[in-house]
């Protein structure tokens, strides 16, 4: 690690400042490991960290704090990645009872990083839900980072992403590429997702104009202050449709939760029900 203090001091205030995010519990050497992976692939440097938090240009400094924010927070995804969720997920889309013709269900995932869940909760409908039944399912996925969207759009996977899933599974749901060693959802799978850029407080206006009947959000919110927390809080209850429900990862508990959500237990897994 050869940077100053200072130099990570600036980057916990941009990250906070912009996106309510608090690494302040994070050392030095924590941020140095997920920086150089985003920048020594990208053209951030000292200079350019330095001039946006000096108030550079609106698109510099946006630029820079988007990558800062995404490669502080990134974390490892994989295909049916806490799987119980995606069951839970599928027993709510299932007392639904989408049929052809008729109300379509829709669930987002925010963040979806590279794709592995929306992808996912595609395959779980698909392995249970009739084919009738799976048109009317919708699916949205949004990331703020321009190249884990490009990834996500891509849906060509390395073997490590799909690891976890049953062999059966691979076959029916990817296309394998020997000749690159990748793993290519199958395109009626992708059909059913839809990949957009944007973040929790800047959502793109396709994601604005609906109501979701399951937001997934998971390990997110664990990076921000309670302020924003309860603010994040707040716009995802909006997002969600009334009778809807959210789901957060498994240690996630955030002040003010109970007042907005109403905690519910789908098939053993926690899930957090609009009140009507």
């Amino acid at each position: 690690m050869d940077r100053p203090s200072t130099f990570y001091s600036t980057v916990r205030t941009l990250v906070r400042s912009e996106f309510g995010i608090n690494l302040s519990d994070k050392t030095d050497l924590y941020l140095d490991k997920k920086l150089r992976r985003v920048m020594s692939k990208t053209d951030i440097d000292q200079i350019r960290v330095a001039s946006a938090s000096r108030g550079a240009r609106d698109e510099l400094r946006s630029g820079v704090i988007r990558k800062l924010a995404t490669a502080v927070t990134i974390n490892e995804t994989y295909f049916f990645r806490e799987y119980q969720h995606l069951e839970a997920m599928v027993a709510e889309v299932l007392a639904r009872r989408p049929t052809a013709g008729g109300r379509f269900v829709r669930i987002l995932s925010l963040p979806c990083s590279t794709g592995e869940e929306p992808y996912s909760m595609a395959i779980a409908l698909s392995e249970r839900l009739p084919l009738a039944g799976a048109s009317q399912v919708r699916i949205f996925g949004v990331d703020v980072d321009a190249a884990a969207i490009e990834r996500a759009q891509n849906a060509s996977y390395d073997r490590r992403a799909v690891s976890r899933l049953p062999a059966s599974v691979t076959r029916k749901y990817f296309e394998y590429a020997a000749a690159v060693d990748r793993y290519n959802v199958r395109s009626d799978i992708r059909d059913t997702v839809k990949i957009l850029q944007g973040n929790l407080f800047d959502l793109p206006h396709a994601v604005r104009a609906l109501r979701f009947d399951i937001v997934f959000c998971r390990n997110l919110l664990i990076y921000f202050d309670d302020a924003t927390k309860a603010r994040a809080i707040r716009i995802i209850r909006d997002l969600v449709a009334p009778g809807g429900c959210a789901i957060f990862g498994h240690s996630e508990t955030f002040p003010g939760l109970a007042e907005v959500f109403e905690p519910c237990r789908i098939n053993g897994t926690t899930v957090y029900r609009r009140n009507r």
